[in-house]
């Protein structure tokens, strides 16, 4: 029998008291760098790092450990990340972070206990259920309730949206593949800590070498490639609600175009482009179906000659209300009307429109257009099915539900961006009091008043730039989450499989 000195088992507890300390430190420091690799601090290269002092600290414990490790973890984060005007707002709120908390505890804890057990491809497995699970249940919620995928937590993929050449997988795989990317290198990279003095460390070293090749590689070659494209010039003028003679749209949007047809070139050298479309922000002008209220933006998009989008209430018989963004024509003619699909819960008092319904599309010069509203850009499936129905580019008029949701509003601009890539569609968002922007088809955001929060909650900015518009379109807009919905199945095909293996393993020794 092996006997333990005194001097030993104090060496013993100094070492097991400093590995807590550090276990704890090192789950700090994850949950600071990675939300710091989210809009609106928009550091997302530490994001392919930033989850491995995680990693490593909930390996090797018990699964009481591993609650309580993870636990501290996602309340991190969300302390960071977590917009706090929407928490007072309604219970509602409240529930959604306890429940999102709740269940990102329970399902990292179990994976990564149960992949634990599953030798050097448990990496694997653990990356591909979690993002899997993370996704179905976003799935599954949304069915139900109006609760964007993004909520109470934003896709690993937001750390990604100001690096077009990552984005450029999304056509194929959505922001879910984008996600799973980023927690494969997080989660591989830890597995060649854990495993660094030994041969082990080449699978995950070669997986993780060759998936970020193919990523940067395809990125900075369909970037590189010659698209044929047409451009249209377009004047985001954040306003509405007036709409008198005199009033704020309409004498703002022939001050602005005015100028910009006199003055082409900047004090600054840049080049004003020839207008075409004129956005307004999610600022209703009147009911849509009151000819006093809707005339005066017929006659002004007449006046101008120019497209104008623009956002009306429209008064159903019970007396609610939907919320519709109207196209109209150079002619002065309304061409289209969308209805808002989603809306935020308990914060706006406008219902939905009808599910499934079709958009209306308008051919113009540069392409189809038509128009999406605001929170509607959060929801994948909604920009898919509309951009399925032949959309080029689309015009998203917008409003922040406060001016106390900073975070919320620089993810909304990164979700739109998902959206503009994973359907080849360019997108105009102008947005009250938020970041208004051009973005091409491609992600690149190509116009914007600032990206400081300081500055973009409080400045509605009148602004113009050009606008590349090819034909929109990919395989994620006709199939959607499939390659998401294959990990899914894979990864729990091969945990049942490895499970079924080592019963039958253990039920031949035994005989």
């Amino acid at each position: 029998m092996t006997s333990v000195t005194p001097s030993d088992s104090r060496a013993f507890l100094t070492r097991l008291h400093v590995r807590k300390w550090l276990r704890f430190l090192a789950v700090i420091a994850s949950a600071i760098l990675f939300s710091a690799a989210f809009p609106p601090h928009n550091l997302g290269w530490v994001a392919w790092f930033a989850l491995v002092p995680f990693f490593l600290a909930i390996h090797g414990i018990n699964r009481v450990q591993t609650y309580i490790v993870s636990a501290i973890w996602f309340l991190l984060f969300s302390v960071f990340l977590v917009d706090y005007y929407f928490l007072v707002r309604s219970p509602i709120f409240i529930l959604i972070i306890v429940t999102g908390l709740t269940f990102q505890i329970v399902v990292v804890s179990e994976l990564q206990l149960l992949s634990s057990k599953y030798g050097r491809w448990g990496w694997l497995l653990f990356s591909g259920l979690w993002v899997g699970i993370w996704f179905l249940i976003a799935f599954l919620v949304g069915m139900v309730y109006p609760l964007s995928p993004d909520l109470p937590f934003p896709s690993f993929a937001n750390t990604q949206w100001l690096y077009p050449v990552t984005l450029q997988i999304l056509p194929f795989v959505g922001q879910f593949g984008l996600a799973l990317l980023v927690i494969l290198v997080n989660k591989g990279l830890a597995e060649i800590v854990l495993r660094r003095r030994t041969r082990q460390i080449i699978s995950p070293l070669a997986i993780i070498v060759i998936l970020l090749l193919l990523n940067i590689g395809w990125g900075t070659y369909y970037l590189s490639a010659d698209n044929p494209i047409k451009t249209v010039g377009v004047a985001i003028v954040p306003t509405g609600g007036n709409l008198g003679s005199e009033g704020d749209a309409a004498t703002m949007t022939r001050d602005f175009v005015s100028y910009a047809d006199n003055n082409r070139v900047l004090p600054d050298g840049s080049i004003i482009p020839e207008i075409g479309i004129i956005a307004w922000a999610e600022i209703p002008v009147g009911d849509i179906n009151v000819e006093d209220t809707k005339n005066p933006v017929s006659d002004l998009a007449g006046e101008l000659q120019r497209y104008l989008v623009a956002n009306f209430y429209e008064t159903q018989a019970d007396g609610t209300y939907l919320n519709v963004a109207g196209i109209f024509g150079p002619e002065g003619m309304l061409l289209a009307q969308n209805v808002k699909r989603k809306i935020p819960p308990v914060v706006e008092g406008s219902i939905a429109g009808e599910k499934g319904a079709p958009i209306e599309v308008v051919a113009t010069p540069w392409g189809r257009m038509s128009t999406l509203i605001c929170y509607d850009t959060f929801f994948p499936d909604v920009v898919r099915k509309a951009a399925a129905q032949g959309v080029d580019f689309f015009v998203v008029p917008a409003n922040p539900p406060s001016e106390s949701v900073p975070r919320f509003t620089a993810l909304h601009l990164s979700q739109t961006i998902f959206r503009a890539v994973e359907n080849r569609t360019a997108i105009v968002l102008s947005y009250s009091n938020g970041i208004s922007a051009l973005i091409d088809s491609n992600g690149r955001l190509l116009l914007h008043e600032s990206l400081n929060p300081e500055i973009y909650m409080k400045n509605s900015v009148a602004m113009s730039g050009a606008l590349p518009v090819c034909s929109g379109g990919t395989f994620y807009s006709r199939w959607g989450d499939a390659f998401i919905w294959a990990v899914l199945f894979v990864s729990i095909a091969y945990a049942i499989g490895a499970k079924i293996r080592q019963i039958r393993r253990g039920s031949q020794i035994g005989q």
